[in-house]
Order: structure tokens, then C-alpha cells, then sequence
């Protein structure tokens, strides 16, 4: 290895000089080329060597011929020049290699970087296409030459539309309160993917208790049964309490459904197998969801849209109609289109130019005050050409008329006789005037009923049957007697609570019947337990806790199932309650007709403790051990009313 231009002594002179030798063994062969190092700016010596920046030359001593050559060469990596680095060196040529070739027979490098080969790599990649994987290069989501992620509902791209982020995102908090919504497999108008939304049309959707829409569940269909906890608002403002957020007792579920494969959302029918489609803290078990077609994108399904498509600018749907003087009448049936431009406002066949009656209003377009407006023809009492001033009764343009109070425009006043401006006199102010009034004077209360007896002797005023003493209002014969509001003549009644205007009896007792009050109740039996103190079957106080999950089950003793009305389950950790449940009738199923236990179970930890359960058996007045427990986990939801947890009950 030569440096042309090194230094080749201690003085500096630059000249040729060798900086690095070795023989070819057939195999890599690694050189270190001597570096020039001058020191003589600081008084120390010059040490030849090659020159940084300089290019290496090479030479070559052929063993086999003994002679010297002169020699080109390839660089792999590196800059083939003296840099304190390094250099790789892949081919040495013992000839002039051509401008552009690889060899000394002129060759040149393929497109796969092959010398004199004939492989080609189309897409400049490095690698041959005959083992190229992909002729070309992969999207971001590893397909060659593919179209890349697709666009999800919310403007970001995923490789897969199932892998958008969830269109319904339940944004309220869970209360401990909710109705349970059933979606059977036999449903077959879904895709796995396809997401459902629960809505109340008129919830609670914030704590201050304003109504209107809210989204109160959500789940995602994968070909089977789907169970969605629908979350009911809980109003405890009365005491003192928060309102939260969800479903309102009573209303309807609106179910929408988001297409994942079209990125369409649409409002869908269901049909209902069990229970009443409302949010009421139980559960409804859906068979079937009507699905929709929409073509267009428009938010319509196919079957209830007017037109699939859109339309033209004649109205036509998927037409190709032009309406280029936007008349509303399409060109090619036009007759004032061209030359009479101005249309034909009426459509009656005449053209506005030549029509006489432009807007067919029955007025002439020459005494039209508006000749192209249907709705302005005539001017008003101010000039103004459609205008609603109108001259009163006063004679004044926009005026008021006579003032209130007033019987004529001049201001003048009823007297007490009725006559505008008159000075007439009513002294006891029934109506008719002294000089013509039979009972004035002595009988100065007048005859209100006009039975000729004056009313401080007529014993029944109003002529209604009721004597004036027992009359609430003896003057007005269609009322006679207070109501229990206090109002005279209304219609007001005590219920049976005795409330005036009430409900009846709306309080559920221990049994599940109903009375005015937990004081009207039956007594309880003598072991009764006091699990739920207002016996409606929610923990007393489940706002202790911030986690809860669900657990159906039903209770058996002796291989048959126990549970009937007036009887409680109970959830326990440790010796504290954490859940109670009273019997619901199962109305479907393997198990219709008997009655199990739909509980909600509290907590708050996510998980990990273990839940124990007691069973009280009104028949017996017996509370029972349960032989079997579960841990709990934090939104859990246990069996369900086809397939419910079985208890197993035996003596405390």
C-alpha cells in the first residue's frame, strides 16, 4: 500500500512511500497503513507515513510470474483513502478496469449487484426479484403493496376495522343500580365486531338531573350470547345526596347498533321473547335486531329510505337532470330556458317575460306591488308592499285602537250601568242601575239568581239546591262543596292512605304486598332477619361501597328448589353484608314458574374477597347456611335466569 504523495523523511518531503505490506493467503487479509505524524510545531520530530485525506494506492507483486502490477480496486465500505478508520476492499483488478464495468472484461454490475449477471430488482430494494419476497414494498400494516390502514369512525387508521376504537363509549359513572338486557344467539343480522348501544332517550345525563339522551350501556357481538348491565340514574337529592347519572324507571330502551365492516351507525328495531323492553332494575331478553341496509351512507336504512342514491338538480333520484337557470323545472322540459331566462314563476305555462300575472296571485303584474311573489301584492296603510299595518278602529295607520279601559276612542269610561261615557249609578253593584232596581235599598245585595227574591232573604243564591250556609260559593250554582285539597267545587279524593289526590298503597312490604306505610305492613315472622330494612331488595347501604357485581342463582334444599315469596337471600363477607335479594318469578326457560335471586353484590376492592351467603325460608321462619362461596370480582356477572348459580341451603 502506496501513499503518492506521503511523507517519505524526517525533513517532510513528499514523495511515494510504502506505508503497509502482506502476502495472500486466500483468505481476508487485514493491513495497517502507517500514518505520518508531525510534531514539529511543538519542537518534536517529523515521523513519515501516509498523509491524511490522501488516496491509497495499491501494488501487487504476482508470485507465479515475479512481476510487479499496478492495480485498481473495489471499496465495499469506507472511502478507499488514509483516515485514521478503515476500508474494505472487495475485488483487485491486475488491469485498467473500464469507466462504469466491474471487470476487466468490461462487465458491469447487474440490479442485483451482481458482475456480468442479469438479475433484476424492479424495485431498487437490493434484493433480487426472483427471492423477493415483495416486488415492490409493505404498507404499514405488512401487506406488499397494499393501500395501508384504513380510516376509522373517528379519522384514525387501523389495519382492521375491528381494531377501531369503540364508537359507543359509556362515559357515566355505575350507580349499583341497573337492568340486566339479554341478547339471544338466535339473533342473525349482526357481525362479529358489530357493537350495540344502549340509550335512554330522556335519562338523567348529568348530577344536576337535566333530561335527555344518554348512553347507558354497550357491548360487542361475537356470535353468542351478549349480556349488557344497563346503568339506572339514582336520585338521592331528597336526602341530601347526589343525583347520579342513567336509565329512568319505566322508559324504553332505544337500541342503535354500529356496523363495524360499513363504519355505519343506525337506530334498530328488536323483538322482544321476555320481559318489557324498559329500564326497570330486572331484565328483558332479546331474540331478534332488525338490520339495515344503507347503500348510500345517509343514515337511512335501504327499506325506509326515499331514495337510495341521491338526487339530481331536478329532483330526481339518481337521476341526471340539469337545472341551469335553477327554476326548479328541469332544462329539457323547461319552455322559458334560453331566450326567456326569466322563468315562469306560476308554472303556468307562460313565461314571466310575456306572463301577465307572473305570480298568479290574481292581481296583474302592473298594479303588483310584488309581481313574482305569490305572498305580497298589495301595499299596506305605510306604503310598505306586503306590509301587515292596517288601519284601526280610530282610524290610525298601525294604531292600538281604543285604550284599554276605554269604552271609544275619545277615552270615555263605562259608568256603573254599563253606558260608554254616561254617569248612571249601581250603588249595591249588582248590576242593574238604581233607578230601575227593584231590591235597592233595604235590599241593597240585588237578586243574584233572578228568582225574584232579593238575595239578603233568598236563602239559596245561586239556585243550586245547597243552602247559602253549607254553600262553599253561594253565588256560583256549579260549585257547592270543598274538596280534600281545600278547593271549592274541585275533584280532589282521598285514596286509600287517605292522601288527597295520592297513589294508594306504593310501599313494598317484607311479603311483597303493598300498603300506605312499612307501620301497615304484616308483622314480620319471629325470625325474620334484617337484611333489608325497606324490603325493596337493594342493599341498605350499597353507597358505601364504589365496586359491585352480579350473581343470579337459585336456592336448593334437599334437591329441590326452595325459593318462594317472602323469602331473602343474603351476601356476606365475613359477618358483614354486602348484598340482599328477594324472589323473582322466572317467567321462561327451563326454570319458568319457580323463583330465583337477582342480586348485586358490593364492595370495595376489585377483587379477592370471598363472598358467603344465608337464606331465610319464610315457609319454615328458618335462616339456612349456604354451602357454597364465591370470590369476588369487581363487575362480575354470575348465571342468569336460564342458566342460573345453584345454592345450596342447609341448617344455620
Amino acid at each position: 500500500m502506496f501513499d503518492q504523495s506521503g511523507i517519505v523523511d524526517s525533513e517532510g518531503t513528499i514523495g511515494e512511500i510504502l506505508v503497509g505490506a502482506g502476502v495472500w493467503d486466500g483468505s481476508q487479509l487485514s493491513l495497517a497503513a502507517i500514518s505520518s505524524v508531525d510534531l514539529s510545531q511543538f519542537g518534536g520530530p517529523i515521523l513519515p507515513g501516509s498523509v491524511n485525506g490522501n488516496s491509497m494506492s495499491l501494488k501487487v507483486f504476482k508470485e507465479s510470474e515475479q512481476v510487479e502490477y499496478d492495480v485498481t480496486y473495489d471499496v465495499a465500505t469506507g472511502g478507499g483513502t488514509f483516515n485514521g478508520l478503515f476500508s474494505a476492499i472487495s475485488e483487485i483488478y491486475l488491469c485498467e478496469v473500464p469507466d462504469g464495468a466491474c471487470d476487466c472484461d468490461g462487465n458491469v454490475l447487474d440490479e442485483c449487484g451482481v458482475c456480468g449477471g442479469d438479475g433484476v430488482d424492479v424495485d431498487q430494494d437490493g434484493i433480487c426479484d426472483d427471492i423477493d419476497d415483495c416486488i415492490g414494498e409493505y404498507d404499514e400494516c405488512g401487506v406488499c403493496n397494499g393501500d395501508g390502514e384504513l380510516v376509522c369512525w373517528d379519522g384514525s387508521g387501523a389495519c382492521d376495522l375491528s381494531l377501531c376504537p369503540a364508537y359507543f363509549d359509556v362515559s357515566i359513572e355505575e350507580t349499583g343500580e341497573s337492568t340486566l338486557f339479554i341478547f339471544q344467539d338466535t339473533i342473525n343480522t349482526l357481525d362479529v365486531g358489530d357493537e350495540l348501544g344502549l340509550y335512554d332517550q330522556n335519562g338523567i345525563v348529568d348530577p344536576n338531573g337535566t333530561i335527555g339522551e344518554v348512553l347507558v350501556g354497550s357491548g360487542t357481538w361475537e356470535g353468542e350470547q351478549l349480556s349488557i348491565a344497563a346503568i339506572s340514574s339514582v336520585d338521592l337529592s331528597q336526602f341530601g345526596g347526589p343525583i347520579l347519572p342513567g336509565s329512568v324507571s319505566g322508559n324504553d330502551m332505544i337500541l342503535k347498533v354500529w356496523d363495524v365492516s360499513e363504519q355505519n351507525a343506525y337506530n334498530a328495531s328488536y323483538t322482544v321473547s321476555t320481559g318489557s323492553g324498559t329500564f326497570n332494575g330486572l331484565f328483558t331478553a332479546i331474540s331478534d335486531i332488525a338490520g339495515c341496509e344503507d347503500v348510500d351512507q345517509d343514515g337511512i336504512c335501504d327499506d325506509e329510505d326515499d331514495c337510495v342514491g341521491e338526487y339530481d338538480e331536478c329532483g330526481v333520484c339518481n337521476g341526471d337532470g340539469v337545472d341551469a337557470d335553477l327554476d326548479g323545472i328541469c332544462d329539457d322540459v323547461d319552455l322559458c330556458f334560453g331566450d326567456n331566462t326569466a322563468g315562469d314563476t306560476d308554472a303556468d305555462g307562460e313565461c314571466d317575460d310575456v306572463d301577465a300575472d307572473d305570480d298568479n296571485d290574481n292581481v296583474p303584474d302592473e298594479l303588483d306591488c310584488a309581481p313574482l311573489d305569490e305572498t305580497a301584492s298589495e301595499l299596506d296603510c305605510s306604503g310598505e308592499c306586503g306590509g301587515d299595518l292596517v288601519v284601526d278602529e280610530c282610524g290610525e295607520c298601525g294604531g292600538d285602537g281604543i285604550d284599554e279601559g276605554a269604552c271609544d276612542c275619545d277615552g270615555n269610561v263605562l259608568d256603573e250601568c254599563g253606558v260608554c261615557g254616561g254617569d248612571g249609578v249601581d250603588a249595591d253593584q249588582d248590576g242593574v242601575c238604581d233607578d230601575v232596581d227593584l231590591c235597592f235599598g233595604d235590599n241593597a245585595t240585588g237578586d243574584l239568581d233572578g228568582d225574584g227574591e232579593c238575595s239578603d232573604v233568598d236563602q239559596d243564591d245561586d239556585n243550586d239546591g245547597v243552602a247559602d250556609l253549607d254553600d262553599c260559593n253561594p253565588l256560583d250554582d256549579s260549585q257547592s262543596e270543598v274538596d280534600c285539597s281545600g278547593v271549592c267545587g274541585g275533584d280532589s279524593e282521598l285514596d286509600e292512605c287517605g292522601v288527597c289526590n295520592g297513589d294508594g298503597a306504593e310501599t313494598t312490604c317484607w311479603d311483597q304486598s303493598l300498603a300506605c306505610s312499612l307501620n301497615d305492613c304484616p308483622e314480620t315472622p319471629e325470625n325474620y332477619p334484617n337484611w333489608d330494612t325497606d324490603f325493596n331488595g337493594v342493599l341498605d347501604n350499597f353507597n358505601d361501597y364504589q365496586n359491585n357485581g352480579s350473581i343470579t342463582s337459585a336456592v336448593f334444599m334437599d334437591d329441590v328448589n326452595a325459593g318462594s315469596i317472602g323469602d331473602i337471600l343474603a351476601a356476606f363477607v365475613g359477618d358483614e353484608l354486602r348484598g340482599v335479594a328477594i324472589p323473582t318469578e322466572v317467567p321462561f326457560g327451563p326454570y319458568a314458574g319457580t323463583y330465583q335471586f337477582l342480586m348485586l353484590v358490593y364492595s370495595n376492592v376489585a377483587a379477592g374477597e370471598t363472598i358467603d351467603f344465608q337464606f331465610y325460608d319464610y315457609e319454615t321462619d328458618t335462616v339456612y347456611d349456604v354451602t357454597q362461596s364465591y370470590e369476588f370480582v369487581s363487575d362480575m356477572i354470575l348465571g342468569n335466569v336460564v342458566a342460573p348459580e345453584i345454592l345450596d341451603a342447609t341448617l344455620a
